[in-house]
């Protein structure tokens, strides 16, 4: 096993512990356990438990960001089906990557204490966030750049409002429905998009 595939388990190990446990009560021998190695392996790679928490954020922004092109890049070229990408994205996170939002959040409550995680953090969301406006102007150019901000942080408050309630009521929140709601007022709050009603 090469260096990148050790340090792949110990980031998925840590993501299932963090999301277990919470960050504060991961514990270096717990991710050791879970990746099925010695501890003293684990600290080869990561020296610390704050060094592999940053890696691990860095993985988590750098999978969303690849899941997110992707979702959106496959969809028809129309400004409704790009939009409806982002969603579906987050869709995927919720269905099939529970930990993934369990973990998000709890980095979210740590960026207050860290200010390497506050600022990676806050650079994943202006990225996702410039993402959605790129996207928007492509298909409505005379958007103003203010408006374009407002629109995508509706959208992005929209989606992270799906994760809390899945969360929360696990099983019992229709994202299907919740989404199309979604999509349909924003592309209100675009009256200028073809098909905005």
């Amino acid at each position: 096993m090469n260096s990148s595939d050790t340090e792949k388990r110990i980031l998925e190990a840590a993501m299932d512990v963090v999301s277990e446990h919470s960050i504060s009560k991961t514990r270096m021998r717990l991710i050791a356990q879970k990746a099925g190695m010695a501890q003293s392996n684990v600290h080869y790679y990561f020296k610390t438990k704050r060094d592999l928490l940053l890696a691990l954020l860095e993985k988590m922004q750098q999978d969303n960001r690849k899941l997110r092109h992707s979702l959106v890049d496959s969809r028809p070229d129309t400004l409704r089906d790009k939009l409806a990408g982002f969603y579906a994205q987050r869709k995927d996170l919720i269905e099939n990557r529970p930990g993934y939002e369990h973990t998000q959040i709890d980095f979210w409550s740590q960026r207050q204490n860290d200010p390497e995680v506050g600022r990676l953090f806050a650079a994943g969301y202006t990225e996702w966030r410039d993402h959605i406006c790129r996207e928007i102007g492509r298909y409505l150019p005379r958007v103003e750049a203010n408006r374009l901000n407002l629109v995508a942080a509706v959208i992005m408050s929209q989606m992270m409002g799906a994760s809390l309630q899945c969360l929360n009521n696990p099983g019992i929140f229709d994202l299907d429905a919740y989404f199309e709601l979604c999509l349909k007022t924003t592309l209100e709050l675009l009256p200028e998009a073809p098909g905005a009603e």
